[in-house]
């Protein structure tokens, strides 16, 4: 099962001919304007969950092997959960940490479900085999963010 080292949340990623990657924009939290929380408004009263914003945000991880010796692939997946514990969306992520060491993954969202405001999250998940050779999904982070 592979490590999951840690993961951000940010505007723009930024990577030079070297491999460095660097971070412009860690963020927290997302301030939604008027007329989108109007828009959230008036969806509501239509029955619909919600609205999609415009925007441009990345969630970097960085995995690693827990096994340096040992190749060994990642199965997981990223869920954005908002202030009601409901999945608004998800995605499946994989890694080949066969050939590598580490692997980074960039989920880059150009747009982002918004069903409310408040705290929402990015659950950061790893598919695992237990006895019985059942399904289990193991959490590795949660990952905040606040719209307000």
């Amino acid at each position: 099962m592979a490590e999951h080292v840690w993961t951000v949340l940010c505007r723009q990623v930024l990577f030079d001919s070297d491999g460095v990657i660097s971070l412009v924009n860690v963020t927290d939290k997302l301030v939604i304007p008027d007329e989108i929380k109007q828009e959230l408004v008036k969806a509501r009263q239509e029955d619909l969950k919600g609205v999609f914003v415009h925007l441009r945000l990345h969630l970097i991880s960085w995995w690693t092997r827990s096994d340096l010796s040992k190749p060994e692939m990642l199965d997981g997946r990223v869920s954005i959960i908002n202030p009601s514990g409901e999945i608004v969306n998800q995605q499946a992520v994989t890694a080949d940490l066969k050939e590598f060491l580490g692997h980074r993954i960039d989920l880059g969202f150009e747009e982002f479900p918004i069903t409310g405001l408040g705290p929402h999250h990015f659950r950061i998940e790893q598919k695992r085999k237990s006895k019985g050779n059942r399904t289990q999904w193991k959490i590795e982070a949660k990952i905040p963010l606040l719209i307000v």
